[in-house]
């Protein structure tokens, strides 16, 4: 596996989980991926003290409603006046819910993380992370800028687009007890091809979906495809009303 690029300089990690346990085994997988210097917070003072002491290059924040806001506390490092307030953050929770990570965006997170941790998901998300920096790429939410609106043609075309891809998911959950091969195939084109969809949200659904298929070391199950579906299917509807 590749070391990404962003830890060859040895940089300053903050992670802010409320378990040690689960702290310490984050921290054990970066640091086989290269060296870190690595913080820990096990609550949210603590973690803005670090945060502005420590000026970490990359933050690792937990989501647990009633533990640890990490989307709330994503929010207020934007706000801040910190050095760390523009650092890439990897938000992980166990549980993505639609909520969630319709809440990603507008909250400045730039990358989600999946408990229970693995290698190959750790590594992506930091090779996105990097690519970014490299970039120089402003994650504060920004303003929205002003777009030239859809003609009716181009709105149409552009649900018929999801429909067809919604239809194609729903023939590959079916396929999957007599042909789980191709029917992975199918699920991660179309996973590709929702990530393309400018929906809040989508992305980080499609994602989820295609990490469960990819690096999830699970054996797969049906149940398991058809609720990260049905994530997608809400984080589209709720898109399109709010487009309406």
């Amino acid at each position: 596996m590749n070391t990404p690029a962003m830890l060859l300089n040895d940089p300053v990690v903050l992670i802010v989980e409320p378990h040690v346990h689960t702290a310490r085994m984050l921290a054990s997988l970066l640091n086989s991926l290269t060296r870190c210097d690595i913080h820990f917070a096990f609550d949210l003072a603590q973690a803005a003290q670090l945060a502005a002491e420590k000026t970490p290059d990359l933050l690792f924040i937990a989501h647990a409603p009633d533990q640890v806001d990490g989307l709330g506390f994503t929010r207020n490092l934007r706000a801040s006046d910190w050095e760390c307030r523009e650092a890439p953050v990897v938000l992980t929770s166990a549980e993505p819910t639609v909520a969630l990570i319709n809440a990603l965006k507008e909250a400045g997170v730039q990358e989600f993380l999946r408990r229970p941790y693995t290698m190959g998901g750790l590594s992506q998300r930091l090779e996105s992370a990097a690519a970014r920096m490299q970039r120089n790429e402003v994650i504060i939410p920004a303003v929205v800028e002003e777009t030239r609106e859809e003609t009716l043609d181009e709105i149409q075309a552009r649900i018929d687009r999801i429909t067809d891809t919604m239809k194609l998911l729903h023939q590959a959950l079916k396929l999957f007890d007599t042909d789980e091969a191709e029917a992975c195939r199918v699920l991660l084109a179309q996973a590709e091809v929702l990530r393309t969809f400018d929906i809040p949200g989508l992305p980080y659904a499609a994602g989820d979906l295609k990490d469960y298929i990819t690096i999830s070391g699970e054996l797969l199950e049906r149940r398991r495809l058809k609720t990260a579906i049905n994530a997608i299917v809400t984080v589209i509807a709720d898109g399109m009303k709010s487009a309406a």
